[in-house]
């Protein structure tokens, strides 16, 4: 068997290279007869690859399928899901190596957005006339001291990253939390912050990363970064801590706004659009 060697390392055999070389000339009535009727060896070929070809493109679209479909079943929240999405597709978060200058040169543009924020909140808070201040519902008054059962159950509910703010990692502290010295001792750090009503100093302390928008937008100019901070684990926990006696109160004495689908558990844009579409889709 003859062997013809292609250009681009593929090869085909001399009667394929024969058929070819015919099909390649303008097609006349003996050439679409032969085909009809089969007659042809190349013909018969280019058919049976044809008809295996698309078998292969099946069975590699169905193998796709059911990949795709087992990882996106382990996701059960949208952040995994987005997560995963952006895995699959290739994104990759930028962050910037700068030195010192580039750093006061971030820390500068954050602060005064910051403050020009606050400034617009003080504004409105004191100028809209629609703003009412009466509150008729139940105050909460002070917060309940928190249990040490509790407290170990919630350090656990959180994942094992750490900041470098943290004096020992996260993992290692979920470790040494069944130890009653310091269990005690950062429960009763919590119970001293929520009695005062302030947070500690050190809970306040954050390492901002800067990062961009959008893969393609300017580097160079600030507006097209957005400040991530990077938060001690205690002050997370802490905050958590806070966030389920407050949600406790609102739904306790019906606060919450009932069309209300953001920071609620069980809701989502997901839930709301089934509103908008139930309400407005009949």
């Amino acid at each position: 068997m003859n062997i013809h060697l292609l250009p681009n390392g593929l090869f085909r055999t001399a009667a394929i290279h024969r058929g070819l070389m015919t099909t390649s000339r303008r097609p006349n009535k003996n050439d679409a007869r032969q085909r009809e009727h089969g007659s042809s060896p190349v013909y018969r070929f280019i058919d049976k690859f044809s008809l295996r070809l698309g078998k292969l493109n099946n069975v590699v679209k169905n193998a796709k399928k059911r990949f795709y479909l087992a990882i996106f079943s382990t996701t059960k929240t949208c952040k995994k899901l987005f997560s995963l999405t952006d895995q699959l597709l290739g994104k990759t978060k930028h962050k910037l190596n700068g030195d010192k200058e580039l750093c006061n040169k971030f820390s500068t543009f954050f602060d005064s957005k910051i403050t020009k924020i606050r400034e617009d909140l003080e504004f409105q808070q004191t100028n809209n006339p629609l703003r009412d201040p009466s509150f008729e519902g139940k105050k909460l008054e002070h917060f309940t001291a928190i249990l040490e059962k509790l407290v170990e159950k919630t350090i656990r509910t959180f994942a094992s990253k750490s900041c470098d703010l943290d004096p020992i990692p996260t993992d290692l502290l979920k470790k040494c939390v069944k130890n009653p010295c310091v269990l005690s001792y950062i429960t009763s750090i919590f119970n001293q912050s929520l009695q005062s009503g302030a947070v500690p100093d050190e809970f306040k302390k954050a390492l901002v990363n800067p990062m961009l928008k959008k893969p393609n937008l300017d580097e160079t100019d600030s507006k097209n970064f957005r400040p991530v901070s990077n938060l001690p684990f205690l002050s997370k926990v802490l905050e958590k801590l806070v966030a389920q006696q407050l949600l406790a109160h609102l739904d306790k004495y019906g606060l919450k706004n009932r069309f209300q689908s953001a920071y609620r558990s069980n809701h989502s844009t997901e839930t709301d659009l089934i509103k908008v579409s139930n309400a407005y889709g009949r």
